[in-house]
């Protein structure tokens, strides 16, 4: 029961001081129907204030409060009071924690649905921490917070709040940590704590007019978890060993992380998760090489806005979902593991520089794009081949972009993994090399097309030569195969229009080879017999020096026997090794044209 005042309800600071310390260790003074006023300046010290419990309703203070150096004990809670003065609390303890059974039960010090001009808290300590609650009908009315070097044992909660600014410099906010529940804070907020373990920002009707700076040492995790920020949000030189999250909610101005990496400490974010988020004026993360397990990024038509991280390593970076309207850059960024799982780019997504330099940083695992279309997915000086597995299923790739790209081997490159049939494994490798080569196409990148295209049709050998081998085959589907697999090598002979060397040298080869054939075939003096003797071995030569001129001839397609021997009568086998020579010389003239075409249009 609430202990009742005299029916005037006014007292002078030196009456209700003495009102108080009079009073039961458990002590509940005023009523909920009629209001108190005190006047006068309040100053509790241990020698005036040793109460267990302490528990004001609807009190109206008209001067200052001030408690220094007591002991709280179980707690101070203060029920729709009013203060017009500021309230000071310097060197407060407790180490008890509240009133078992009441709302405050886990709160030291408690403030409900109260209006109040300012606090401040320095150099104290409260076992169960601190509360600012409003009323279900009505924001409580809060002008200044402030804190300096305070340690909450248990939580931190201010939760609908209208608060004119509010500061917590210094100390230590333990287990539930610093939370933000339906606060509107019309100026600055400033944070920053030794260590905090969990700093919660929620509530969809949350509303931050100016600058949210949030720094310190050590956090267990900062949530932005819905609510409208007006301003920039500063975050710097801070350690997360939790999660950095920012979901479902709205910044109008900049937000932007950053780490001084010249300090002594070593600061450190272990994951980043971003979902349904609109950054009007973008989000820029400097991480200035600090090491992150996780970036994820989860994408809706609720998400918008630029987000820019530069200079992290990340161990695993995971996008999801559909990509409306982000543009997402990943700047001198590393990425042992890279997914893309069930997501759909129908906007910009930029991956930029993941080289790993000689600093013990990263290790590469797999690059992974499931169920997903890339769309307008850039990579700038991306190297692929840094992925021992770079697994692709079902996606589509044929509209990214690549500039500087190093591409993987064919043998890092892997399907679904619970894929066994050879021929589906061959027939997705093959759509894999032939997408790519058409985004190469359509940024007019010729060479890389012309690797892909020699990658895809070699796969597609390796499909044919399972077909063919397939003992249901027909002679008809038997033969066309073959003949498939013959145009396939034949097209091994310039790299599949990529080297021109290998077809010239192998028309050299060819016309070596047939030269003497049609000249032994052109010159009746010389027959096919074998004649190892020293006067046939020098007959041979002869005619094959006499003739010398023709081998150069044999380059030209327009020529003809009968000029070249005018002396012979030619019969059907020099014709025939004539024409086979000419068929060598118009495919590999082909070959070598072709391959020289992959620099031009």
């Amino acid at each position: 029961m609430l202990e009742m005042l005299d029916d005037a309800n006014k007292y002078s600071a030196e009456k209700f001081i003495k009102l108080v310390s009079e009073s039961d260790d458990f002590c509940r003074l005023g009523s909920q129907s009629k209001q108190t006023t005190v006047f006068g300046k309040i100053d509790f010290t241990n020698e005036n204030y040793s109460k267990k419990h302490l528990l004001l309703t609807n009190f109206r203070f008209e001067g200052k409060i001030a408690f220094s150096d007591i002991e709280l004990h179980s707690g101070l809670i203060f029920n729709e009071c009013e203060f017009k003065a500021p309230v000071s609390m310097m060197k407060c303890t407790s180490h008890q924690g509240g009133e078992r059974g009441s709302a405050f039960e886990n709160f030291t010090l408690g403030f409900l649905g109260c209006t109040i001009t300012a606090i401040y808290i320095a150099n104290s300590f409260f076992e169960n921490g601190i509360s600012f609650l409003g009323l279900v009908s009505e924001k409580a009315h809060i002008g200044q917070l402030s804190f300096n070097d305070v340690d909450c044992g248990s939580s931190f909660e201010i939760k609908n709040c209208l608060l004119n600014s509010f500061d917590f410099l210094g100390g230590i906010i333990r287990k539930m940590g610093l939370q933000f529940i339906s606060v509107e804070v019309s100026n600055r907020l400033r944070i920053s704590p030794i260590k905090c373990s969990n700093l919660i920002i929620s509530g969809k009707d949350s509303l931050f007019h100016k600058t949210v700076n949030i720094s310190g040492t050590e956090y267990g995790s900062i949530i932005f978890d819905s609510g409208i920020f007006k301003d920039e949000i500063v975050i710097q030189d801070i350690s997360i060993s939790g999660f950095l999250s920012f979901a479902v909610a709205d910044f109008e101005s900049e937000v932007r992380l950053s780490f001084d990496n010249k300090n002594v400490k070593v600061f450190n974010i272990r994951e980043v998760h971003i979902l349904d988020t609109k950054f009007k004026n973008g989000i820029q993360f400097d991480g200035q090489k600090i090491i992150s397990e996780k970036l994820q990024i989860n994408f809706s038509e609720k998400s918008s806005g630029v987000i820019d991280f530069r200079n992290t390593f990340f161990k695993e970076v995971l996008f999801k979902g559909i990509n409306f309207n982000n543009s997402v850059f990943l700047r001198d960024c590393s990425y042992d593991r890279l997914t893309f799982s069930h997501f759909f780019n129908k906007a910009l997504i930029s991956l930029n520089n993941n080289n790993y330099p000689d600093e013990g940083k990263g290790n590469p695992e797999q690059l992974l794009i499931e169920n997903s279309n890339l769309g307008n997915t850039e990579f700038y000086d991306f190297d692929f081949s840094v992925y021992p597995s770079v697994r692709i299923i079902d996606s589509r790739l044929d509209s990214i972009f690549t500039y500087g790209a190093t591409w993987f081997e064919n043998g890092q490159l892997n399907v679904e993994e619970s894929e066994v049939n050879q021929r589906k494994i061959l027939s997705q490798r093959r759509e894999i090399f032939r997408q790519l080569k058409l985004a190469a196409e359509k940024q007019s990148d010729r060479i890389t097309s012309l690797d892909f295209k020699a990658r895809e049709v070699e796969v597609h050998a390796q499909l044919i030569q399972q077909r063919r081998n397939d003992p249901n085959t027909g002679f008809q589907n038997w033969l066309i195969r073959t003949g498939d697999l013959a145009s396939i090598w034949l097209g091994k002979t310039n790299h599949h229009g990529q080297s021109w060397l290998l077809p010239f040298g192998l028309l050299i080869l060819a016309t070596i080879l047939i030269y003497p054939l049609l000249v032994i075939s052109a010159d009746c003096i010389i027959s096919w017999k074998w004649d190892w003797s020293a006067e046939g071995v020098s007959l041979f030569w002869e005619k094959i020096t006499k003739y010398d001129s023709i081998f150069w001839q044999l380059f030209n397609p327009t020529r003809r026997v009968r000029d070249m021997f005018p002396d012979q009568t030619i019969d059907a086998s020099a014709h025939f090794w004539d024409g086979l020579q000419r068929i060598f010389l118009a495919f590999f003239i082909f070959q070598i044209v072709s391959a020289f075409r992959k620099f031009v249009k």
